[in-house]
């Protein structure tokens, strides 16, 4: 995981793609609110990948941001598995859905 979101932003700014992009909400250097808010404007396709890792310590404008946010969240601590299963549920529900647009 990055403490800063530019490398990561740099990555898709520049083509590079991912099916999950986990996101921590609380970093030293930025917030996953930063990462959404960059996102939105220029690569609003990206914004559904996104899920939010958070350890709790949230406060009101977190709080308020994730309540208004439709990405799913996890919170710390996770297992391996609960991060596995989340991920093959993502994958399974970006598979049907493309079948659906291209059916």
């Amino acid at each position: 995981m990055l403490a800063d979101n530019q490398p990561a932003l740099d990555l898709l700014f520049a083509g590079d793609r991912f099916d999950v992009i986990l996101c921590d909400l609380m970093m030293p250097k930025t917030t996953g609110m930063d990462i959404y808010a960059a996102l939105s404007g220029s690569l609003p396709q990206l914004i559904q990948p996104l899920v939010f890792v958070t350890g709790g310590a949230v406060t009101p404008a977190r709080r308020k941001f994730l309540e208004d946010v439709p990405n799913l969240r996890v919170e710390k601590p996770f297992s391996a598995d609960k991060i596995r299963t989340l991920v093959r549920e993502l994958l399974f529900d970006s598979q049907r859905q493309v079948a659906v647009d291209q059916a």
